[in-house]
């Protein structure tokens, strides 16, 4: 984890390619500061363990509570749940923009969704209550995750080192 001046008392897991925060952690202060955070980015809480999701800009960052069920920017919340394969219930449905993962095990798998023209640019905000779990993407689709094809052995392992997860995926070209 890392630290930025400008943000105190915020650890940063991760950014993105434009170096705006993604993922981070906080015991409490939901920072509003401009240019830092990426819409979307999700702040975990500490101290009571909940987590927001920024629904403002880039800009002018606005925290939502990720557990509020009429959350207006969740277009789709799927419920998946890992299997050996993932397939049936493993795989994440077109269109959904936020995916509760329920896994017996790290090595259970969960499917993406193929890219197409049409959903470049979208993201997908996977969460994992416990034991992490394998990331696929579509047999022969050619989809790639960190530019691994990972649709037969190169799957993309998520590994939880704490009571939760969060993994953000953003699908490109």
């Amino acid at each position: 984890m890392k630290t930025d001046k400008d943000l105190v008392g915020i650890l940063i897991q991760e950014t993105n390619e434009l170096g705006l925060i993604t993922l981070c952690q906080s015991a409490g202060n939901l920072a509003t500061t401009a240019n830092k955070f990426a819409k979307g980015c999700i702040i975990i809480n500490t101290t009571t363990g909940k987590s927001y999701y920024n629904a403002g800009t880039v800009a002018s960052p606005s925290w939502n509570s990720l557990s509020e069920s009429s959350y207006v920017e969740r277009a789709s919340i799927a419920a998946v749940t890992g299997t050996d394969d993932g397939l049936t219930t493993g795989l994440i449905p077109s269109g959904t923009t936020f995916a509760t993962i329920t896994s017996a095990g790290a090595t259970k798998a969960v499917t993406l969704p193929a890219i197409t023209a049409a959903t470049i640019g979208q993201t997908i905000d996977l969460y994992v209550g416990a034991n992490g779990y394998e990331l696929l993407t579509p047999a022969t689709s050619g989809n790639t995750i960190n530019t691994v094809d990972s649709d037969g052995t190169n799957q993309y392992w998520l590994g939880c080192l704490s009571s939760c997860c969060y993994c953000y995926y953003s699908c490109c070209s």
